[in-house]
């Protein structure tokens, strides 16, 4: 029997024991960075990658992307060089440029924020104090909102048809929800001791027709139901949890130094990912970053920091209808793909890139 399978079967096992939860929803996913795996090949986590280059033209330049969604057959990825939201689908062709940047009655003053109205089809583009300008898929302005009374918001995602949510980085009341039908804040809740530690990610995510949240701080996904958050998966760091409320106890300035320094002993800097089969998550620890994946069938987790190739998981990707996605810029794919790589998942599209090129679009399927 080959080594490769050995190990194979080696891994298989180290998930069927390790992590055991009978119930995700209801038990936590008990997580200890001093005990992770550091002997894991990519073949042994993907069944397949493909990566797909961006078509690269006058049009089509990205000049530096912030966020990227994944919706129906496209990509819609948001450029902040221009303030512009540029489209392609996922065979990387170019489709089109969405700049409304400007003063005029249909124009946006600058994007903080998007999100892709799964309700509506749309393309709803956030400022940072409150207005939301919204495009069909074409381009075409289809009206707008504001939501009053606010300092700052920071992201945005469409909860149902009638109801918005806005997240703040700032101290307080951090989440909004908002009627667009009846113009009007339902509630402001989900309030935090002040600290200023961004993570530069949005805290939602979908799951299926479910809205998650996970912030850079605490031991819990939350559940978006209504007007109330409900915790939907927990993580027990085995101690290395801290709560929002417990930072002010411990020192938002201490927390602010230790994270500037790598030596904070808590867990932050969090996102979170899921399907139907998988949960994936992935956050720091002092000057580590960790990558958790939670195989739901077997109700089994992997912990490790990179591949034993010496190379990372993908940073922020989105799982969308069981494939997992990831926008890479083509000069940082030496951290993710290697020529041992290419040659083990027949990546030939890769040969033509350089640092000038588009973001890459990663496409990959994780082992059942």
């Amino acid at each position: 029997m080959r080594i490769n399978n050995i190990f194979f079967f080696a891994m298989i096992l180290l998930w069927l024991t390790s992590c055991k939860s009978d119930n995700l929803k209801n038990k936590p996913l008990v997580i200890d960075v001093n005990n992770f795996t550091n002997n894991v090949e990519m073949t042994d986590v993907f069944s397949s990658i493909k990566a797909i280059n961006l078509e690269l033209n006058e049009n089509s330049l990205i000049g530096k992307y912030k966020k990227y969604l994944i919706f129906d057959t496209c990509l819609f990825i948001l450029d902040i060089s221009d303030h512009s939201i540029v489209t392609f689908n996922l065979e990387g062709k170019f489709i089109s440029r969405l700049k409304g940047k400007g003063k005029g009655p249909n124009e946006y003053p600058e994007i903080k924020d998007f999100d892709i109205n799964p309700y509506d089809t749309t393309i709803d583009i956030m400022t940072k104090f409150g207005s939301v300008y919204r495009y069909n898929l074409n381009g075409d302005f289809f009206g707008k909102y504001y939501v009053p009374d606010t300092r700052a918001i920071h992201y945005i995602v469409n909860y149902s048809k009638n109801l918005v949510a806005f997240y703040t980085d700032l101290a307080g009341e951090r989440l909004t929800l908002y009627s667009i039908k009846e113009d009007r804040i339902i509630r402001r809740f989900h309030k935090h001791p002040e600290y200023a530690i961004g993570v530069g990610v949005s805290p939602f995510h979908r799951y299926g027709d479910s809205v998650l949240l996970r912030e850079a701080f605490g031991s819990c996904i939350y559940y978006l139901n209504k007007a109330k958050l409900e915790p939907f998966h927990c993580f027990d760091f085995k101690g290395k949890n801290i709560e929002p409320f417990e930072i002010t106890g411990f020192g938002p300035e201490k927390l602010l130094n230790d994270a500037i320094t790598q030596e904070l002993e808590i867990i932050y800097k969090s996102w979170a990912t899921e399907s139907n089969e998988f949960l994936i998550s992935s956050f720091k620890f002092k000057a580590d970053i960790f990558t958790y994946i939670f195989h739901k069938k077997y109700s089994s987790g992997l912990l490790f920091k990179k591949f034993n190739n010496d190379l990372v998981f993908f940073y922020s990707p989105t799982l969308y209808k069981n494939y997992l996605y990831a926008l890479i810029p083509a000069n940082y794919l030496n951290l993710y793909i290697n020529d041992q790589v290419k040659n083990d998942f027949k990546i030939s599209s890769l040969d033509s890139i350089n640092e000038y090129s588009n973001p890459v679009l990663i496409i990959s399927d994780l082992k059942k």
